[in-house]
């Protein structure tokens, strides 16, 4: 929204401009599904066109400005927390002009710490607490209070959350000016399991137990079964998951209907 902020208008003839002098925005804000590409392999040129990107089907299918504000491999508070320091430092027109958030959310796990780990590419995740339902419950707190400082900041902006990677959290999809379009666009698509635990691959080389190793047996079993499930279902579908870990752009037509019927 600032100067540092691409800003892409589509192709579509623009609605005038607001009240404000400035024209109606649409901020898509999440982690790689909701970017124009998942990453920068020839794999993803091949099997994640651009042109069924979302991003891109918003440029193409609406008459708003369109700021794409994804970032492969983030976390939901490292997202709040930059469209919350652009909105600051945006004019009050601008900030006015804000009319949609299109929000895909991660794995909420993804915002504990990480720390390296010797022979392995990329950090692991380290608990807060050492119990699962204390750390997604820190998280919650955490990302409902930057929620509700950008509901302030961007008082016309209605959010419309779908689940990506990882299920939606609730509790910070609630209120009037909040639509939750799908909870986990992959089991619905194409009946991936569901990913109710907002957990997935990334846990690797951990076991469960080494992250939170005050939750029960019993719920230890359980997120290692499911990542286990979620991660047997991608790598026997490569039509579906190119990849391996990404939903296939083509599978993204039910999350634009739902967008566009918001929208319209």
């Amino acid at each position: 929204m600032n100067n540092s902020v691409v800003t892409t208008v589509n192709a579509n003839p623009q609605k005038p401009k607001n009240s404000y002098g400035e024209f109606d925005m649409i901020l898509i804000i999440g982690d790689s599904w909701s970017c124009f590409r998942p990453n920068h392999s020839l794999e993803s040129e091949q099997f994640y066109p651009v042109c069924k990107s979302l991003p891109q089907r918003l440029i193409t299918q609406t008459s708003h400005t369109v700021i794409p504000l994804a970032q492969v491999g983030t976390n939901d508070l490292a997202v709040l927390e930059r469209v919350l320091d652009s909105a600051k430092t945006a004019t009050r027109e601008t900030r006015l002009s804000v009319e949609w958030i299109v929000w895909g959310w991660s794995d909420w796990t993804r915002c504990l710490p990480h720390q390296p780990k010797p022979g392995w590419p990329r950090p692991v995740p380290v608990c807060y607490t050492g119990s699962s339902q204390e750390d997604w419950a820190r998280v919650t707190e955490a990302v409902q209070e930057r929620v509700h400082e950008l509901e302030d900041l961007l008082p016309r902006a209605c959010f419309l959350h779908w689940g990506g990677h990882g299920s939606v959290i609730e509790q910070c999809a609630a209120g009037l000016r909040h639509r939750i379009l799908v909870k986990d666009l992959a089991e619905h698509t194409v009946g991936a399991p569901r990913n109710n635990l907002g957990l997935l691959s990334h846990f690797a080389p951990l076991e469960p137990e080494e992250i939170w190793p005050r939750d029960s047996n019993q719920q230890q079993k359980q997120v290692r079964e499911q990542c286990a499930k979620i991660v047997e279902f991608k790598q026997n579908r490569k039509k579906q998951f190119p990849d391996g870990c990404h939903l296939a752009f083509d599978c993204y037509d039910l999350l634009e209907e739902r967008i566009l019927e918001e929208i319209s």
